[in-house]
């Protein structure tokens, strides 16, 4: 009997061991405890583990089945992986996190019925980035260049760059996708939306999610002479009327020719709960088109002279009519605690707190907390953050 319970004794606690999260190194030309490439890697690991990977460059094609964390061992230094990503997840629950990554290739999904989240941070990923379908999966982008287009079913996408190129049947550079009857959720915060990108037609968002979107604080910026809109629409179908929608402290840029629509609101529910507010909208006599009665289209700055605005940044300049030409609602406060400047500088979610560098120090991405609250009352803050 006692052998017997040494025994069971002992399994136990070489399950126990062996379950512990564990650092898998990779390196190229590695050998012994370095692996010599990240699918190696991901296959000796175990859920929980963390896979550091020297900056190279590592055949891609890979399948991720397991909850890990993907980081570079040199802070500022990236990796490259050529080839695409699959997530495929039979777990109920799973936790990713990527960071520091270059991929020349595409990131597709194929899960049902899991739950969880994956990260990405400070990447630049060249391929399409498709997170859909019937999971629960929630993505955040954070810091990341996204050179083709997104579909998020459930999106938070902060300080990023989408470049609006390679655009799928007109949906643009981000699609806010409710699929299969799943309801969507999307916030696209503090972006740069455009910059770079050379299309002279189409969406730039396509904001179709069958659930809540909030878009705040994003600079839209076109680059061509000439661009037909919008380069943000709303369509007649699936967008929620019974919880508020946000389109607010955006900056939309048009520097030449051809008066795009700035926002497109198809929807032509009577119930429709949409703010458009605090925006400051440069080079369109027609920035709003809408076709719901019960929008709030309020503070919002419109002009025609791209000198009102830095266009490198979205910034108002000295004398600009966006300085403190928001709501004066103090729910909408600056950060300096002056009433609202419109455009993508105004307000708690301003562009100013995504366009310092990351640093190699643990930091907070992004702070989700109430505009208004009363003395002796409490605070609910949820944060995202990530440290290597």
């Amino acid at each position: 009997m006692n052998l017997l319970k040494n025994t069971l004794l002992l399994a136990s606690l070489a399950t126990a061991f062996s379950a512990k999260p564990m650092d898998r190194m990779v390196a190229p030309g590695g050998s012994g405890n370095i692996h010599p490439t990240i699918i190696s890697a991901i296959d000796a690991a175990n859920s929980g583990d963390r896979i550091i990977i020297a900056p190279g460059v590592y055949p891609g094609n890979i399948t991720i089945n397991k909850s890990l964390t993907l980081l570079s061992n040199s802070t500022g230094q990236r990796y490259t992986i050529n080839g695409s990503i699959t997530f495929l997840h039979s777990a109920a629950q799973v936790t990713l996190t990527i960071s520091s990554m270059r991929l020349n290739g595409a990131i597709y999904e194929n899960m049902t019925n899991v739950t969880g989240s994956i990260r990405i941070i400070d990447s630049v990923i060249t391929g399409s980035v498709a997170i859909l379908g019937e999971s629960g999966i929630t993505c955040h982008l954070h810091r990341d260049s996204l050179l083709s287009y997104v579909q998020l079913t459930h999106g938070v996408v902060t300080g990023c760059h989408l470049t609006c190129d390679d655009l799928p049947s007109g949906y643009g550079a981000y699609e806010m996708a409710g699929f299969f009857g799943v309801p969507a959720s999307a916030r696209l915060i503090g972006n740069v939306i455009g910059k770079g990108a050379s299309a002279t037609s189409g969406r730039m968002v396509f904001a179709s999610p069958n659930g809540q979107f909030e878009i705040r604080n994003n600079l839209f910026v076109t680059n061509t002479a000439s661009h037909t809109g919008p380069l943000v629409e709303c369509p007649n179908t699936s967008l929620l009327t019974n919880e508020p929608n946000v389109f607010e402290n955006n900056t939309m840029i048009h520097a030449g020719t051809g008066n795009p629509v700035f926002l497109r609101i198809d929807a032509t529910s009577t119930a429709l709960n949409l703010s458009v507010r605090n925006n400051l909208f440069v080079g369109s006599t027609q920035p709003v088109i809408s076709a719901s009665p019960s929008v709030q289209i309020a503070y919002n700055i419109t002009s025609m002279s791209t000198a009102q605005v830095d266009q490198n940044t979205g910034a108002p300049v000295p004398g600009s009519p966006a300085i403190n030409g928001g709501d004066p609602d103090a729910l909408y406060t600056d950060l300096d605690l002056t009433r609202n400047d419109a455009g993508c500088y105004g307000g708690s979610f301003s562009r100013d707190n995504f366009d310092d560098p990351l640093t190699s120090s643990a930091a907070v991405l992004f702070l989700d907390a109430p505009r208004r609250t009363q003395a002796a009352y409490s605070m609910q803050l949820k944060a995202e953050g990530f440290d290597r």
